[in-house]
């Protein structure tokens, strides 16, 4: 629930029931996060004046608050009363993401015996005395049975022997989620999981979240077995292992992998409640004819499914798995190996698919059927545009993402105005060096494109281009696209559209203040700009122009809303 409509006279009516209830905290935390003075104002607002800030909340609730808040306005919360002020020095949460007060405030933890239910450490220092702290303090945080989730990151180069750590974070009984990640600096293994010194058991673990980790065949093996009761496993960018075996785990919904080994083997069995699926896999010169890794029978109740580096050997099998056995499939991202992608065309079917996403590089197929009666969300990732067909039904929403890396002619536009003649509404977003790609064409093409007599579409919602240089170079790089459709709205960078002299400045700025022979989007009838500082749309004048657009950076992006005349 959020502010807007919000009755205050019924909050306060229901006050003497529900002031000390979740109730109440469960719309204080939906408001949040809040800077301490409206906290404040919210606060007398709920309570009468003559209570002022004597309500007296339960600790518990007042800490769910400031766990909504940042450190910053949480800590500043202390001002609010003395019963804030304790809940404060109390929270059962505690994260350090500066290495500041780690010996300071677990000492004060360990003197009063307060427990600790989240633990997350961010180590981004090259001190070897933190180090040691975290070293010293983990382990000991990690023996109480209050523990229930703890996040470590590392991001230093430090060496050190963890193993205390890591023993003692496995030997946690009561942890329901462990997250260990290596951030991406160098080559050495700051968390290493190779050997486990002592009996695991962490067997009420939930969620396993490992980045960067070196970890073993049996290590991993030892982990699944012990915990049954896991629902979620994130690996990514782990080493140590040839094969990866995910099986008898009744309660795993979410299964997370991304790895550089090519010859990584992967085994999934007897994981009836698995329901979302992410693998992204490297694929080299050496790999690029071999099929998945993976029996696709054993994820038959997914039902939302990424896959990356699909190579040409996996797409037939792939997409009849789709057809005949993943029958509760709602949600499909598919990345094709473009090197081995020499197919022409190929065809997804799917009676229960609603979202499909297909990233495919250059060796584009020419002709893309999608049979999927259910489905209203498509985004189609690539360098060049096919053809699409949908046979039984056109999704609502189709959006299309081009990155223009090669020359662009005539035949690109002709293709989009083609697409956007299906009746789906469209985001079109385009990347890459506009100028460089648009290079080829000349003004015979813009002509002849004029000439063709194509009423430019009126469903395209959005146009988000994403130019890479000062487009100045070639002036109709926006003519061609506002030629074949006229969208609602549109976005661009500041230094592609700043000068007076650029045609696109003197077309939005009023059809032409600047240059009353400009012709191009002859059809436009207002134009409106969001105002950066408030996110208001006002009219786009040479005043608002000179207000808002000019101190902008060249690199930011301004938005514009467009109102067109269509007969």
């Amino acid at each position: 629930m959020g502010w807007a409509g919000f009755s205050w006279a019924l909050l306060r009516e229901q006050k003497a029931s529900t002031r000390d209830t979740r109730a109440l905290l469960d719309y204080l935390a939906s408001a949040l996060p809040l800077p301490v003075p409206a906290l404040k104002e919210l606060m007398h607002k709920l309570f009468s004046d003559h209570m002022e800030m004597e309500i007296e909340l339960p600790t518990e609730l007042i800490h769910r608050i400031q766990m909504c808040m940042s450190e910053k306005h949480a800590g500043g919360t202390c001002i609010l009363s003395k019963s804030w002020l304790h809940a404060w020095y109390t929270i059962p949460h505690l994260r350090f993401h500066k290495n500041k007060l780690i010996n300071n405030t677990f000492e004060r933890y360990h003197r009063h015996n307060l427990p600790i239910q989240t633990l997350d450490i961010r180590f981004d220092d090259e001190n070897k005395n933190t180090a040691r702290l975290l070293k010293r303090w983990i382990p000991q945080v990690a023996s109480k049975s209050f523990l229930k989730e703890l996040s470590l990151s590392f991001n230093t180069n430090i060496y050190m022997d963890w193993s205390t750590v890591i023993d003692s974070i496995f030997s946690c009984e009561n942890l329901t989620r462990i997250s260990v990640t290596k951030e991406e600096r160098g080559f050495s293994d700051t968390f290493n999981l190779r050997r486990i010194n002592t009996m695991i058991k962490c067997v009420s673990l939930r969620v396993l979240v490992l980045q960067r980790v070196s970890i073993t065949e049996e290590v991993f093996n030892s982990l699944v077995s012990t915990c049954m009761l896991l629902e979620k496993i994130q690996l990514w960018c782990c080493n140590g292992f040839k094969t990866l075996k995910v099986k008898d785990l009744p309660c795993l919904m979410e299964l997370e992998i991304e790895t550089w080994k090519e010859d990584l083997i992967l085994e999934i069995d007897n994981v009836p409640s698995l329901v979302f699926f992410h693998y992204w896999k490297y694929i080299g010169e050496s790999a690029l004819e071999k099929p998945v890794s993976f029996n696709m029978h054993q994820i038959v109740s997914v039902r939302q499914l990424h896959i990356y580096n699909l190579g040409k050997d996996s797409i037939a099998e792939f997409f009849n798995m789709i057809k005949s056995k993943l029958i509760f499939l709602e949600e499909l991202n598919v990345e094709f190996v473009y090197q081995s992608l020499d197919i022409t065309s190929f065809v997804i079917a799917s009676t229960s698919l609603k979202r499909l996403t297909l990233n495919v590089s250059n060796n584009m197929p020419n002709d893309i059927q999608i049979d999927a009666p259910k489905l209203l969300y498509f985004c189609y990732e690539s360098h060049f545009i096919p053809t699409l067909s949908f046979p039984f039904v056109t999704p609502k929403k189709i959006e299309l993402n081009f990155k223009l890396q090669t020359l662009v002619d005539l035949s690109f536009f002709l293709r989009m105005r083609e697409v956007l003649n299906l009746s789906s509404t469209f985001d079109i977003y385009i990347t890459g060096s506009m100028g460089d790609a648009l290079a080829v064409l000349s003004n015979t093409d813009y002509n002849d494109l004029r000439k063709r007599g194509l009423f430019p579409a009126t469903n395209v919602q959005k146009l988000h281009i994403q130019t890479f240089e000062d487009v100045r170079k070639h002036t109709q790089c926006y003519d061609y696209f506002f030629l074949i459709c006229h969208p609602s709205h549109f976005k661009a960078k500041v230094g592609a559209i700043k000068d007076n002299n650029n045609r696109l400045f003197s077309v939005l700025t009023e059809k032409g203040i600047m240059n009353k022979n400009v012709e191009v989007l002859g059809d436009l009838t207002k134009v409106q700009l969001q105002n950066p500082c408030n996110g208001r749309w006002e009219d786009l004048t040479l005043t608002s122009w000179k207000t808002f657009i000019d101190p902008l950076s060249p690199y930011s992006y301004v938005d514009f809303k467009l109102e067109w005349f269509n007969p």
